[in-house]
């Protein structure tokens, strides 16, 4: 037995479910380091260019378009999931794009559009996320597997979170969006294969 297997028998899950599990996390993690870092980038942005006076208008703004943009992906992500987490993913990072030539802009509709588009993406990838898993994973083991799972966003977080400044000094910070719009891109790839390695039947 390797030190992983023994560690995923710990924590409840079964031989049958670890390739689920595998690519669960890994897309967590990455939605969770994308989420994270560009929320850094863009409120940094806002704060150093705009102000601190305005973020709290930003912020209400962003609010209300939340509202908006998780009923919308809950009522497109409701009619297939496991087919629809991919597509979510990818629009979500692509959507990324236009703020990679526009990180340099000094105008503060700019700025608090990217803000605004920033703080959408965690709770837009996450809540596609767990309707698919909802699809994937029989009622009865979804108690032992969503908990853990939660790790893979933890984690990616911590890294999106302390990784976001380091990595804006080496390329920048468009080329930081690049990375993050990169990264959700990836974990569409990687949610097509959650379809594959569901245990429900």
């Amino acid at each position: 037995m390797t030190l992983g297997n023994g560690i995923l028998d710990r924590i409840g899950v079964q031989p049958t479910e670890r390739g689920l599990f595998a690519w669960a996390v890994l897309c967590l993690l990455m939605i969770g380091a994308a989420g994270f870092g560009l929320m850094n980038a863009s409120e940094t942005l806002f704060l150093k260019r705009v102000g601190v006076e305005r973020i709290p208008l930003v912020l209400l703004a962003s609010s209300g378009l939340l509202v908006l943009t998780t009923a919308g992906v809950g009522l497109v992500a409701s009619q297939d999931p496991p087919r629809s987490l991919p597509w979510i993913l990818c629009v979500v990072g692509l959507a990324q794009l236009p703020f990679v030539f526009l990180s340099g802009s000094q105008s503060s509709l700019v700025l608090g559009a990217f803000v605004l588009v920033s703080r959408q993406v965690l709770a837009v990838c996450l809540l596609a996320f767990w309707v698919a898993m909802g699809t994937l994973v029989p009622t009865r083991r979804a108690k032992h597997l969503f908990a853990p799972l939660a790790a893979g966003i933890t984690i990616g977080g911590i890294l999106g979170s302390f990784g976001a400044e380091p990595t804006a000094r080496v390329v920048g910070v468009h080329g930081l969006v690049a990375i993050c719009g990169f990264t959700l891109v990836v974990a569409a790839i990687t949610a097509r294969r959650l379809r594959a390695s569901g245990t429900r039947r």
